[in-house]
């Protein structure tokens, strides 16, 4: 028998961790790798299709059923799946739990200076990965850092005599990848959430992971530790002491940490104080030290003797160029990091041979990944929250869908997918023409539309009509009095696909002032307005005439009347 198998009979759909949390009460908590609930074709009850760590597990649960196992009254049917819900599901070799996790750098051999923390993180990596993995959360949004072991300097275990906590530090030439994780369907559930499940983001602390050059794992007490020395070759162990003491923000790389970059040091590398070859050549060295520096001032002073008391002077790092090459600046930018480096060797082009005496304004950027990989559209899609424009192949369209986003616009209340109802357009073909009467035109229940109507500030009235935007639908919606679905959606007004759930309203009808013209005059007499109403509103404008050309404050009284488009009308023909 395989892992997976249907359990059909339950009252009605139930949510993933509900199902989950009976299955396990017979197998064993954890032994469920993924779980989907659906609704029966056939009545009101649901069925759950679960995958198991193990095939007896399964076969366990068949068995209950055989001999009657029920949830709540309601009895459960099982059969074995042809198909697993995760093929070949990911196991990692060590995982750890409950582990503190604290983002800064090293500042001396025996304290680490912290910018951020987070409590509760989940440690997981395997030999075959190459990766780490960190699961955490942080205000109710769940991430994953994972960080390649490409980008991991050295690993130091310290347990200081006398104490019984671990630290476990590691320093890194690069930041880890960032990904959050998107709401999933409550009716699903899985161990370890698929890859689809998982999208790249960018920091989400005050930029505390990329000023880090450094990690501190708080390692609870009696935790049983795998062997790091099989995974990580600059692996070590230490019983020196090492205290955690918190950090401000600042920008820093691996050569020296940021809090000793003081005054002190800025005075050290100025030229107009120091011999700039002396400044070129200790940089240099610096750069290219293999383990960090942690007083780099002191440092600098006794590079600077060294050179002032030596035979020959220190020459400057930068060669003489062929015809054709330059020096440029070059700036590298992550998700997460920032990285200046350079000036390196490039070919020369036409503009920077016009712009030669300004070549040091020039920077070469480049946008890579933490890896110092490529980056791909993939990776980070700003607009993929909006909607899904692939099928609009026209640019100017495609322009004019992204802007509906940018419209002036009040955020009001979420309405789901299963809240709206997509009613058709009312069309009709005349003359071999289709004519739309219904054209971006919906409907919208009188008691939501009040509740829009508040979130509006609109709280005496309720508006007869709204012009909303809603994931990729626009136009207006009107009150329809005997209507009970919040919104009634027609074809003609989504404009592309989207799954976002907020309803934007740019603006709602309100009384205003009109004139009667000829066509609102028609359109009363149409709606029942008996036609002395007219006469007694054209005999009062008349009189009101008359009283204008010969009384100075009733002239002031009707100007104040007017719109202010009509007053700037007639002071132009005056």
């Amino acid at each position: 028998m395989g892992k997976t198998i249907q359990v059909y009979g339950f009252p009605h759909l139930i949510a993933a961790d509900v199902v989950k949390k009976f299955l396990e009460q017979h197998t064993g908590q954890g032994t469920i790798v993924a779980l989907e609930m659906k609704p029966s074709k056939k009545g009101p009850r649901a069925c759950a299709r679960v995958q198991f760590t193990h095939s007896r597990y399964a076969e366990m649960i068949q068995y209950l059923a055989s001999t009657r196992l029920y949830y709540d009254t309601s009895y459960l049917r099982v059969w074995e799946s042809d198909n697993d819900i995760v093929h070949n599901p990911r196991t990692y070799m060590h995982e750890m739990e409950q582990v503190t996790l604290n983002f800064g750098c090293q500042t001396s051999r025996e304290k680490f200076s912290v910018l951020w923390k987070a409590a509760s993180v989940s440690v997981k990596f395997g030999t075959g990965l190459k990766k780490m993995h960190f699961l955490l959360c942080h205000n109710s949004v769940e991430y994953k850092l994972q960080l390649s072991y490409e980008n991991i300097w050295q690993i130091v275990l310290y347990y200081p005599r006398g104490q019984t906590a671990k630290l476990l530090l590691i320093q890194l030439f690069g930041a880890p990848r960032i990904y959050k994780k998107v709401n999933c369907s409550v009716y699903s559930y899985f161990s370890e959430t698929q890859d689809d499940q998982w999208i790249r983001t960018t920091d989400f602390t005050p930029s505390c992971i990329g000023q880090s050059s450094g990690l501190c794992l708080e390692l609870p007490y009696g935790m049983r530790l795998p062997n790091f020395e099989d995974h990580f070759i600059y692996y070590s162990k230490s019983e020196n002491p090492f205290h955690l003491e918190t950090g401000l923000q600042f920008s820093t790389d691996r050569m020296s940490p940021g809090p000793k970059l003081d005054a002190r040091f800025f005075q050290l590398v100025n030229p107009q104080r120091i011999n700039t070859k002396y400044v070129e050549h200790a940089l240099e060295k610096l750069y290219y030290l293999k383990e960090c520096c942690y007083d780099p001032a002191t440092w600098l002073m006794e590079q600077y003797q060294k050179y002032q008391t030596a035979k020959e002077q220190p020459k400057s790092p930068a060669i003489s160029l062929d015809d054709g090459l330059v020096y440029v600046h070059r700036v590298q930018v992550t998700p997460t990091k920032v990285y200046f480096s350079g000036p390196e060797v490039n070919v020369s082009n036409r503009v920077l041979r016009h712009f030669s005496d300004y070549i040091d304004n020039f920077l070469r950027v480049s946008f890579v990944d933490e890896e110092w990989d490529k980056m791909y559209s993939t990776d980070l899609s700003p607009r993929q929250w909006m909607g899904d424009f692939r099928s609009i192949r026209n640019v100017a369209k495609y322009a004019a869908r992204l802007g509906q986003s940018f419209g002036s616009s009040t955020e009001t209340l979420s309405v789901g997918q299963h809240e709206i109802e997509r009613i058709p357009d009312i069309e009709a073909v005349r003359g071999g023409i289709k004519y739309i009467f219904s054209d971006g035109i919906g409907k919208i229940s009188p008691e939501f539309a009040r509740r829009v109507a508040v979130r509006c500030g609109v709280k005496n009235s309720t508006p007869s009509a709204f012009q909303i935007r809603y994931g990729g639908y626009k136009g207006v919606v009107a009150v329809d009095l005997t209507s009970s679905v919040k919104l009634s959606l027609r074809p003609s007004m989504l404009k592309y696909q989207s799954e976002n759930t907020k309803l934007d309203v740019l603006a709602w009808s309100k009384y205003q002032p009109c004139f009667l013209n000829r066509q609102i005059i028609t359109l009363l007499s149409t709606l029942g307005v008996k036609d002395h109403a007219f006469e007694t509103k054209q005999r009062e404008a008349v009189a009101q005439l008359d009283n204008i050309l010969v009384d100075p404050l009733r002239a002031q009284e009707a100007l104040d009347l007017m719109a202010p488009e009509k007053i700037l009308t007639f002071s132009r023909k005056c």
